[in-house]
């Protein structure tokens, strides 16, 4: 059975090739994949996101030590894994790039560990769209127990950090010689205001 599995999911050959290597039929590989991906799923939860205090401390030194950031608690970002067509709304499908593809949303941490993973949304879903209906947004939002860390992809929040913007439009650029308090203009300003009030 679980080298029928494996072949399956090295290769993702057709059940009636793998059941010919293998000497099985073609439902009989299905039975044995599906069993063996059951019992995998059973005994391997190593997915979890810390929600005791114990692991949130923990998890938190770890990034500090590792990026000098204190309590953040994660990393979050969405990957596109290209899919064939599907035969139901193929055009949701469609990515930004160009091809079909689901949007998966993972965070992890400070080991690279996945601690959450979404895979249910097509690839034309941008990634604050995934974060902004997930559950675990849900959970960060009524229990703050700390901060993510995002790309600028996702919206800045209070349990959710992201990159500042650079500036970047000449027309309002500002001499900083001739009035060194408006080092940024306003769109600026107001993320570094968001983020002393997230920080603390």
């Amino acid at each position: 059975m679980l080298l029928v599995t494996l072949r399956y999911l090295a290769k993702g050959d057709f059940f009636s090739e793998v059941g010919d290597l293998h000497g099985v039929s073609r439902s009989s590989v299905c039975r044995c994949i599906q069993q063996v991906i059951s019992a995998i799923n059973r005994n391997l939860n190593n997915i979890t996101f810390p929600t005791s205090l114990h692991d949130l401390a923990a998890t938190k030194q770890k990034f500090h030590r590792v990026a000098g950031i204190p309590n953040v608690i994660g990393a979050v970002d969405g990957t596109l894994i290209p899919i064939q067509a599907p035969s139901e709304n193929p055009q949701t499908y469609v990515c930004r790039k160009g091809y079909h593809a689901v949007n998966i949303q993972a965070v992890v941490d400070s080991s690279l560990r996945f601690t959450n993973v979404n895979a249910k949304w097509p690839g034309s879903t941008h990634d604050a769209t995934v974060f902004d209906i997930s559950s675990l947004k849900d959970h960060l939002a009524s229990n703050k127990p700390g901060w993510l860390l995002g790309d600028s992809g996702y919206p800045l929040r209070e349990y959710l950090i992201t990159p500042k913007i650079p500036f970047d439009n000449e027309e309002e650029e500002v001499d900083i010689d001739e009035d060194p308090q408006n080092l940024y203009p306003e769109g600026n300003n107001q993320q570094c205001r968001q983020r002393i009030i997230a920080m603390f």
